[in-house]
């Protein structure tokens, strides 16, 4: 696997981790993925960024559309709660 396909998946797990674990310092953490979303940008071996996140998580959203990503399909998790994440995408 190469270098930059292994940064682009640590930084979507970080980015999921961060709106996983939403608390009263959300701006914080939403602050967090702001910047490692720039640092990902500026490695810039990338040709598209994709992401999933929760549907519940607009503040995110609104973040990754600023940040030129455009929305896509939603899915439905297996999980026990059956959650539904939006994708994400942005072309490099």
């Amino acid at each position: 696997m190469s270098s930059s396909l292994i940064a682009e998946r640590n930084a979507q797990t970080k980015a999921t981790q961060l709106h996983a674990k939403a608390s009263p310092d959300f701006a914080a953490k939403l602050a967090e993925t702001e910047s490692l979303l720039r640092r990902a940008a500026a490695f810039g071996r990338f040709g598209r960024t994709e992401l999933w996140s929760d549907v519940r998580f607009r503040a995110a959203h609104r973040l990754y559309l600023s940040e030129g990503f455009a929305p896509g399909p939603t899915r439905v998790l297996a999980d026990p709660d059956r959650s539904v994440e939006r994708y994400f995408s942005k072309e490099a």
